[in-house]
């Protein structure tokens, strides 16, 4: 059996989907007809509107105060069609969005899924730079922001070109995020030995990762003789 407040839930966001999915199928029709895609932003602020109205409904039988309820939803509503009506009132008075324009030319799947896979790199690079340092900031002094920006920068660049030249034949740790990079490959115990005229780099040959670093290094001395 199972619990009224679990099945509400699960009614509300199926119905929301469904409502999401039926209202922007029309926004994209009416886009298309006036061959102008920044109609979906107008869109945008009502389907909020709809998504808090049909939850105030589907929750009505349920607990809590319903007075409470609808309160929630006239907010919603407020704020929903005040964006909605902004967006309109701004956007009829401009051409396109370029970013529109350039998905409609380059095919909207396809531009669609580039802008993503963009956009995810992006926030990729921005994980990194904060898990290496980033998140440190601000300091006290402009200089002294800029500075550490300049080291972190600089420590991002020595670890990607470490992955790239020195770990080309092992693809997890070629990839792998900085905390895992950092773990795997930087904080393990090691020595560089110098003798014979040689430059040797002890590492513990129990550590997992232990060949890949020895690899790694010898590739990184070739490639920087």
């Amino acid at each position: 059996m199972i619990p009224n407040d679990i099945s509400q839930s699960v009614s509300s966001l199926a119905g929301g989907l469904g409502v999401v999915i039926a209202f922007m199928a029309v926004g994209l029709a009416i886009a298309q007809h006036q061959k102008k895609l920044t109609v979906v932003d107008t869109m945008w602020g009502i389907g909020f509107v709809l998504i808090a109205a049909e939850t105030a409904l589907i929750s009505s039988g349920g607990d809590g105060d319903p007075a409470m309820r609808w309160i929630l939803l006239a907010m919603a509503a407020v704020w929903g069609l005040r964006l909605a009506w902004h967006l309109h009132r701004r956007n009829s008075k401009l051409p396109e969005d370029p970013r529109y324009a350039e998905l409609a030319e380059a095919g909207q799947l396809a531009g669609l899924e580039l802008r993503h896979r963009q956009h995810a790199r992006v926030e990729d690079r921005i994980r990194e730079a904060k898990a290496t340092g980033l998140r440190n900031l601000p300091c006290h002094r402009a200089e002294a922001n800029a500075a550490w920006l300049e080291i972190i920068m600089a420590a991002i660049d020595l670890v990607a070109w470490t992955q790239l030249i020195g770990f080309t034949a092992h693809r997890e740790l070629a990839r792998c995020e900085i905390d895992t990079f950092r773990y795997r490959v930087l904080h393990v115990a090691a020595r560089i030995t110098r003798g014979a005229r040689q430059i040797r780099l002890r590492i513990d040959a129990t550590w997992r990762w232990a060949t890949a670093i020895s690899q790694a290094w010898q590739r990184l001395r070739e490639a920087f003789p």
